[in-house]
């Protein structure tokens, strides 16, 4: 009699990155907008323009950071507030999920790219600006 054998459980390693991650460096199209949904999840959105070169159109994205709920209740806001606090023209490295989102527009298919945060954007500090700024203190 043929035994039957069954495939191992995947063990899913939670510290693991997950599939989907992007990382990048950008500069902020605009000002992020926070808001809140009806059950009181706040969440934010901004747009991130990435760099290729002087030749070339920088890719846009559009940046969504959503609150995490907590255990004993409740959201966790960091990410959606820690990215309402930024500015536009700020230069950040972002972490998240990448998405796509196809739509028609007068017959016309737009295809737009986002990322959804997974932890805290990073300010990125221009040497450049620095440089100045060091320049201009008092001795």
């Amino acid at each position: 009699m043929p035994t039957q054998t069954t495939a191992p459980k995947k063990s899913v390693d939670k510290k693991a990155p997950p599939m989907n991650l992007f990382t990048g460096i950008g500069r902020l199209g605009q000002e992020p907008v926070m808001r809140y949904s009806a059950d009181g999840r706040a969440w934010c959105k901004t747009s991130l323009a990435i760099f290729q070169g002087e030749d070339k159109d920088p890719i846009w994205l559009q940046i969504q950071a959503f609150a995490k709920p907590l255990d004993a209740g409740g959201w966790d806001e960091n990410v959606p507030v820690a990215l309402a606090e930024l500015k536009k023209g700020q230069k950040v490295s972002v972490r998240g999920k990448l998405f796509c989102d196809k739509r028609d527009y007068n017959g016309k298919e737009y295809i737009d790219w986002g990322l959804v945060l997974y932890s805290v954007p990073t300010i990125i500090v221009d040497d450049a600006k620095s440089e100045a700024a060091a320049g201009d203190e008092p001795d």
